[in-house]
């Protein structure tokens, strides 16, 4: 028994050492280990230097060089933005499907074009801007993360939001934007899609501001997601929300009081619980 014992713990402390030297492996290139399926990366994604899902991935670091490349090439991504895609490096993911010869610069860089689907109205828009806030200078939530705008965490190219980061409101609505349509809204919509009962706008917009709190991996997981994809009119629905008011363990009353809101949305038992963004 305790040579298994020894042998279960040696294996633990090896994949520790693994997945600490992946990480080293990363850094050393400059680089930051992101869920690709999240994050745009401007510079490209190298598989096999991160720990943990296939989803995490190395994105390399966009010097100055990268960025003026960059501005560049995006003058000449009429062709790809004008079919309703976005020019980035393919090694990203896209929820759609690549084309090449729409966009500028190296053959790498192709147009993904979004598969249709729910988008979100200014009506839901607002629902989570209200929730979140707005604040043009950079502060931690109650997480410990620097965060900025409207509750963004990270910049459009993968940056982590720093110390001292500062934006404009309209830099701050774009920036929302951006995540909300590349990322929150198309994830929520591939996880409750086909085959299953019709959610309506409202429940979307519900879970689109719930995903944007707790993040896409947590809400691929979550039986909130099993009980929607089931039947989205099941009252116990209402539970799974509540059951995400936890911050290190411990319950928010802030967190509290937005999946209250959010359930009563969804239930449309009120569709203006929120409506205007405080700004801090």
């Amino acid at each position: 028994m305790m040579k298994s014992s020894l042998c279960a713990l040696f294996s633990l402390l090896l994949l520790a050492l693994v997945q600490e030297g992946k990480a080293d492996a990363c850094t050393n290139i400059g680089g930051t280990c992101l869920d690709y399926t999240a994050y745009k990366c401007t510079a490209g994604y190298v598989t096999g230097l991160c720990a943990g899902s296939n989803n995490i991935k190395c994105c390399q670091n966009c010097d100055a060089t990268c960025l003026s490349n960059e501005s560049t090439w995006s003058q000449s991504d009429g062709a790809c933005t004008s079919a309703g895609g976005r020019c980035m490096d393919n090694t990203n993911y896209c929820a759609g499907t690549y084309s090449g010869g729409k966009c500028g610069g190296p053959s790498t860089r192709q147009c993904c074009v979004l598969r249709t689907g729910r988008t979100m109205t200014e009506r839901g828009y607002t629902l989570i801007k209200c929730f979140e806030g707005l604040c043009l200078n950079a502060y931690k939530d109650v997480g410990g993360i620097w965060t900025i705008g409207y509750g963004n965490t990270r910049w459009e190219d993968g940056r982590a939001v720093a110390s001292g980061d500062t934006c404009t409101k309209a830099r701050c609505d774009s920036l929302f934007n951006y995540w909300v349509d590349e990322s929150f809204a198309p994830a929520v919509d591939a996880d409750i899609g086909t085959p299953s009962p019709d959610v309506n706008q409202v429940q979307f917009e519900a879970l689109v501001s719930f995903t944007y709190n707790v993040g896409t991996a947590a809400f691929h997981s979550s039986t909130l997601l099993k009980k929607v994809q089931a039947n989205p009119n099941d009252p116990t629905i209402r539970d799974e929300f509540m059951k995400w008011v936890n911050v290190n363990g411990v319950p928010v009353q802030g967190l509290i009081n937005r999946r209250e809101k959010e359930a009563d949305y969804y239930f449309s038992v009120d569709n203006s619980v929120c409506t205007t963004a405080v700004t801090c």
